[in-house]
């Protein structure tokens, strides 16, 4: 496919998708086929040639969509539907003609405009300096080495899902808990010093 071509099917394309979000009501909700059942709609392996636009998009009706669950339509409760709308569509290929993937702000520029629209605080996302060390997720590991990096004067940022540094594992999970468990067992061993003949003032609490 050419860039002529890409221009005609792009169009029958953009006919087949409005068609389809203007009647996606009258499809049913959820399919009603059961597992296994394009095995008796296509060859047992892949063509070796590549087969004619008609015959690929006639398959889409005859092959994909009994076996489509339809998260457009008004009945479908299981989920949300996401960027489904005209100008989000539009915007996917625009986005896939570019190609690309999204690790950096050079590969892939954003603005903030959706934290600000979600009434982030201002220091929860990125101010576009340039930071020496960005640790994702300040963990344990990540936590010391944020502040062994800050120690030696990088410019560090911690990338935190939460409003407390140090995640689940430093405030809530691991650490807390094996410090519980470490000191539980050192209470019940203070109580029963007696039995290893050791005297000491008897612990309270």
């Amino acid at each position: 496919m050419d860039a002529a071509e890409f221009r005609v099917r792009g169009k029958e394309i953009e006919d087949m998708v409005a068609d389809y979000l203007e009647n996606v009501q009258n499809r049913p909700v959820y399919p009603a086929v059961q597992p296994g059942y394009m095995h008796q709609l296509l060859p047992e392996t892949a063509p070796e040639t590549a087969e004619s636009w008609e015959d690929v998009i006639g398959d889409i009706e005859r092959v994909i969509m009994p076996g489509t669950a339809h998260w457009n339509h008004s009945q479908f409760h299981g989920y949300f539907p996401s960027a489904r709308s005209y100008a989000a569509i539009c915007a996917d290929i625009l986005s896939d003609a570019m190609g690309g993937l999204g690790f950096t702000w050079a590969t892939k520029t954003v603005k903030s405009w959706s934290c600000t629209s979600y009434v982030i605080q201002s220091r929860h996302y990125s101010n576009g300096e340039a930071q020496d060390l960005v640790v994702i997720g300040s963990g344990p590991g990540g936590y010391v080495a944020a502040i062994k990096a800050a120690q030696l004067g990088l410019k560090t940022t911690c990338v935190e899902k939460d409003p407390t540094l140090g995640g689940t594992c430093l405030n809530v999970g691991c650490i807390p808990s094996k410090s519980l468990l470490n000191n539980s067992h050192l209470y019940h061993m203070a109580h029963s010093r007696s039995h290893f003949r050791v005297s000491a003032i008897t612990p309270t609490g």
